[in-house]
């Protein structure tokens, strides 16, 4: 059994974990923030909801899309690309008063992170050990969910102070951490390997390979002549 903190590191899980500290800040301010930013645009409760309902349709629409678009494309620009988009529409949320247009531009914001997801996660476990890749999970979900908590501590006295101050600010540390991930996964490949064979699988052609069933044959135990004629004995 290996023990439990031991991990190799390599560059693309310290990539991976960096965007995902990133992505816990911004859900972190989000978590506090938003429904406290519509309010103070004027939007009514049904506006806020719908805005929640929103951000969550693309997670459900994109996932599938998203796991193919890591199969056959770079991994690195998806995370990147969409963390990105995500971290200057978080900065530029405060500034935007109208309260349709922070709905529709939340729900955008939406495919980023849903793009971005299953190729960060493909980033972290590329590679790990077979063994140890429950491991680099749990430290990524450890590290995100963190992230998140400090953020949401801290959002809401931020907010008390200036509106944009939040969004802002975690906006400037996501753009560093995704500008530290750039250098970490400059050297590290980004889309999957095609040469690498999958399991064989018999061609047209080639007729299987049957292996003859093993047929268990019962010994007769010879019986003496007493037990034939009906008396009882015992057979060693």
């Amino acid at each position: 059994m290996r023990p439990l903190l031991r991990i190799r590191v390599n560059r693309s899980m310290t990539g991976a974990l960096i965007c995902g500290a990133a992505l816990g800040l911004t859900s972190g301010v989000y978590d506090i923030c938003w429904t406290l930013l519509l309010l103070a645009r004027g939007a009514s409760g049904l506006e806020i909801g719908i805005s929640w309902t929103l951000f969550a349709v693309p997670f459900v629409l994109a996932a599938r899309p998203s796991g193919w678009l890591a199969d056959h494309m770079d991994r690195r620009v998806l995370v990147l690309v969409g963390i990105g988009a995500s971290t200057a529409l978080c900065a530029s949320y405060p500034f935007i008063h109208n309260v349709p247009a922070l709905v529709l531009l939340g729900a955008t914001e939406a495919l980023g992170f849903a793009a971005a997801m299953p190729a960060v996660q493909s980033l972290l476990s590329q590679g790990s050990l077979a063994s140890e890749v429950g491991r680099v999970q749990g430290l990524f979900a450890t590290s995100q969910t963190a992230c998140t908590a400090v953020a949401a501590a801290a959002a809401g006295a931020a907010f008390a102070v200036a509106s944009w101050l939040p969004f802002v600010t975690v906006a400037a540390l996501c753009a560093l951490g995704l500008a530290v991930a750039t250098a970490v996964w400059w050297t590290v490949p980004g889309r999957v390997d095609r040469s690498a064979s999958s399991p064989s699988t018999p061609s047209a052609g080639a007729r299987p390979v049957v292996t003859p069933p093993q047929v268990a044959v019962a010994v007769p135990v010879a019986v003496s002549v007493a037990d034939a004629v009906g008396v009882s004995v015992d057979v060693q």
